[in-house]
């Protein structure tokens, strides 16, 4: 092996060394999602979709105040488009988390988070009995469930 060789292989192990160390540092210093304190108001199964038999799938990320309360959330991805983002914002905004008191202290209000949140129609038919998966990268995920028309 010559020197250059051997040089340029100890840098570039080093800089994975130096990303797996930094990835595993930032990971166990987010604090986790909080559990869910959950009281809602309405029919969150968008009406249209209903109607239809769509089943969907909505990510949306948002950071926790202090309070438990969602801050700006935001779509990240949804299927199918637009059929359920706005459900999903409504019921993300109604949401509260039970932060612990120190939430704050510990970061957790300056993380953004990811929760996925699947619509399912229940009987299901059997030509549409596949029911959403969870996003990949998402923090966690609630299921709405309504009655098929």
């Amino acid at each position: 092996m010559t020197d250059r060789f051997k040089t340029i292989f100890s840098l570039l192990a080093l800089t994975l060394c130096a990303m797996t160390v930094y990835g595993q540092q930032s990971n166990d210093a987010r604090p986790p999602l909080p559990a869910l304190s959950v009281s809602l108001s309405g029919n969150l199964y968008p009406e249209n979709a209903k109607k239809v038999g769509m089943h969907g799938r909505v990510l949306v990320e948002f950071s926790i105040s202090r309070r438990g309360a969602p801050d700006e959330p935001q779509v990240v991805a949804a299927e199918p488009v637009e059929m359920f983002d706005e459900a999903a914002l409504r019921f993300v905004r109604q949401v509260r988390f039970a932060v612990p008191k120190d939430w704050r202290d510990s970061g957790g209000v300056l993380q953004r988070y990811r929760l996925s949140v699947l619509f399912k129609l229940t009987p299901c038919l059997p030509d549409n009995c596949i029911a959403p998966k969870m996003h990949e990268g998402a923090d966690d995920f609630l299921i709405i469930t309504a009655e098929r028309p």
